[in-house]
């Protein structure tokens, strides 16, 4: 199926990211519950949270690197050991204590679904991963306590209208708010990396500051493990960053993809480069 894609890749790149997206997805959901795992966003939080033990196992890197060889992945095993922290840090933000322990044989279940890549996720209050297999959403409650919510991810209909408009607002024109396009169920947005090799955006629902959408981290990019909240006014200094992670040369143009749930909520940000 990933095979059958590349014929996208190059002549219509958000086609082909928002296909990808629902591929890995819908694999993910089916995949995790077979190995203790549940098949929801939490599940794939805690399989990798778990990496740690393994990222020297020479087995573990081996297929790690080949899954994501396959995957057209870019996630070095260098970048592996910080992935992990930041994964820990989410999974004790996101799940509650009384949540019962991995069961034995995680090196196994690990195995099976490595290559996971979260690409970036947002909700109202939302707190969620970046790189691009999870399928479902942790939602922080009114009280702020953490509660997690497992279920399938289910896009937003290709042929149901927008449920509102989506401007990005980024550093190459003085992040002055322009609209994103709605194309089939996600909204699309093409930008060129300049001479410094970088640029840096946030989103806002329908063109409003006070509802940004925005990363956990600064110079947040997929290949790190991020939330991502809002949409709220609190996202000062707090950007993804497209180009420097991809070592873009100027003149590259990439398509930025947001996706949307059945709900009508964005939970996935995410970019692919435009052929040459």
């Amino acid at each position: 199926k990933l095979k059958a894609l590349e014929v996208y890749r190059d002549t219509d790149a958000a086609c082909f990211a928002k296909e990808r997206q629902k591929l890995l997805l819908s694999v993910q959901s089916l995949v995790l519950p077979k190995y203790g795992f549940e098949g929801s966003q939490s599940g794939v939080h805690r399989m990798m949270s778990e990496w740690g033990p393994f990222l020297q196992d020479p087995e573990f890197r081996e297929l790690t690197i080949e899954i994501n060889k396959l995957l057209g992945i870019d996630m070095p095993p260098e970048t592996w050991e910080r992935s992990v922290e930041n994964f820990r840090r989410i999974v004790a933000t996101t799940q509650p204590l009384n949540r019962s322990r991995i069961a034995p044989g995680i090196a196994a279940r690990c195995r099976a679904v490595t290559g996971a890549h979260i690409m970036g996720m947002a909700a109202r209050r939302n707190i969620a991963l970046t790189e691009d297999c999870a399928d479902v959403f942790s939602q922080l409650g009114t009280g702020g306590s953490a509660q997690v919510r497992d279920a399938p991810f289910r896009p937003w209909p290709p042929n149901r209208p927008r449920p509102f408009k989506l401007f990005i607002a980024g550093t190459w024109d003085g992040y002055d708010p322009d609209e994103m396009r709605w194309h089939e169920g996600v909204f699309v947005y093409s930008v060129m990396i300049r001479e410094e090799g970088l640029e840096s955006f946030q989103l806002l629902i329908d063109g409003e500051w006070e509802r940004t959408l925005y990363p956990s981290i600064e110079d947040a990019n997929p290949k790190e493990a991020h939330a991502v909240l809002g949409p709220d006014n609190s996202g000062h200094g707090k950007n993804w960053q497209i180009g420097k992670a991809e070592y873009a040369r100027p003149g590259t143009i990439f398509t930025i993809v947001a996706q949307l749930d059945a709900s009508g909520v964005v939970r996935f940000v995410f970019w692919e480069p435009q052929a040459a």
